[in-house]
Order: structure tokens, then C-alpha cells, then sequence
């Protein structure tokens, strides 16, 4: 968590106006776990991350979430959306992207 941190700081020092953080497991997981409780878990350690940050940074910070692309093959496209969207809105992140 401390080098996500760091990174995240670095970008946000050096004058990025946002920075993203890349969540692909989040459709992932709720094709492995259809419980949630994997994605759940993900949720919180990113949100251990987020909640290092003051307000104002976390506005700048975003979290982008898609089907993956492994070998130019996508691995949770049959994963809706509508699946996930209740759980990522409790990430403690500025942004949510979704292409």
C-alpha cells in the first residue's frame, strides 16, 4: 500500500491534474466470486490507499474499471456493469471510469 501511496503522490506533486488508479479486477472478481465478497475485499484495500489522501487530492484521484485486455482478448466482458456500480461507488475515490 505504501508504494501505491508514493505513486500516486509522486504524480499528484509533479502536477498531474488527475491521476488514475487501473481497478480491471473488479469485473474480474465478480466473475470468479459472484458472492462479491472478493470484489469487497478489493474495495477496502483500495479505500486503505484512498483514505491516506485529504479530501482535496481524493477528488483527483479516479478509479478506471473495464473487461481487461490479456492477449488481446478481453477477460470479464459478460460481466454487466450494473453488477458492479453499487460496490465501486464505495470507493473512496474523487472519479469512477468506465469505458
Amino acid at each position: 500500500m505504501t508504494e501505491a501511496e508514493t505513486e500516486i503522490r509522486d504524480c499528484l506533486r509533479k502536477g498531474a491534474f488527475n491521476v488514475q488508479i487501473d481497478f480491471t479486477e473488479a469485473r474480474l472478481s465478480v466473475k470468479l466470486d459472484p458472492s462479491k465478497q472478493l470484489l469487497r475485499s478489493f474495495i477496502e484495500l483500495n479505500n486503505r490507499v484512498l483514505d491516506r489522501f485529504l479530501s482535496d487530492d481524493r477528488q483527483r484521484i479516479g478509479v478506471h474499471t473495464c473487461p481487461g485486455g490479456d492477449q488481446d482478448s478481453t477477460h470479464s466482458a459478460d460481466v454487466d456493469y450494473a453488477d458492479l456500480l453499487p460496490d465501486l461507488f464505495s470507493l473512496h475515490a474523487g472519479r469512477l471510469y468506465l469505458p
